[in-house]
């Protein structure tokens, strides 16, 4: 339920951030936000944390969705606030965190989703699932542009 940073050349954690309700499966640092990193739980808390003063922020509207019945396994964040997660049930949601466009769905995966990558631009998110595929979604259109199946 929290994350650690770790001193590795002394093995021993230099700093804590706790908040979560559940286990933590997925953390996110972007290079152009030093000082800032995201965490996910499997209750689909996000938290952004300033790791200088140790300070969370919970974004609580992101595990209210309705639509989303499944525990969160993973995500990625853009510099610009847009995150991608997926789900257990293989759902995918991604929008923005500061409320600058709304969340969009996508049900492409029948299977867990393990993995959710954004390109450096932002235009496509790459996903793949426990269901043996790959996908490329277009997050502009809102809308899967390729699907590889049988994916090993």
């Amino acid at each position: 339920n929290e994350l650690k940073f770790w001193d590795i050349s002394r093995s021993k954690p230099v700093l804590s951030l706790a908040g979560h309700q559940d286990a933590v499966l997925s953390v996110h640092h972007c290079p152009q936000l030093p000082h800032q990193v995201f965490s996910l739980s499997a209750d689909g808390q996000v938290f952004s944390w300033d790791i200088r003063s140790g300070q969370g922020h919970l974004y609580p509207e992101v595990n209210t969705f309705k639509d989303v019945t499944s525990s969160a396994q993973c995500m990625d964040v853009l510099p610009d606030m847009t995150v991608a997660i997926g789900y257990k049930n293989g759902t995918v949601r991604v929008g923005s965190l500061d409320h600058k466009s709304p969340f969009v769905s996508f049900q492409h995966h029948s299977n867990v989703c393990r993995s959710v990558e954004f390109d450096p631009s932002g235009r496509w998110l790459l996903t793949s699932s426990f269901d043996q595929t790959v996908a490329i979604v277009d997050v502009k259109k809102h809308a899967v542009a390729a699907i590889w199946k049988q994916h090993r």
